[in-house]
């Protein structure tokens, strides 16, 4: 059973859970790139919008130009010199 409690962790917890640092959940913290709240002394993160958070600031950003594939073969075997 779980109870809503469960959906906000400490800062520590969250890296835990999601395998970063305690510092740089931190960092994303102080930069509000993931939501917090501050209750007493104690900061809270609400886990799933914080995970959405995250994963939107990890997808790569659309290039601007189309990487092309090179051409000839990775030997430099193209074109005779």
């Amino acid at each position: 059973m779980h109870d809503e409690a469960s959906n906000f962790v400490s800062v520590p917890e969250f890296a835990a859970r999601t395998s970063l640092s305690a510092r740089h959940v931190w960092r994303l913290v102080r930069e509000h790139k993931i939501p917090s709240h501050l209750i007493g002394r104690r900061r809270i993160i609400p886990l799933g919008p914080a995970l959405d958070a995250l994963l939107d600031a990890e997808r790569p950003a659309e290039r601007l130009y189309p990487v092309e594939a090179p051409t000839g073969t990775a030997r430099g075997g193209g074109e005779d010199q």
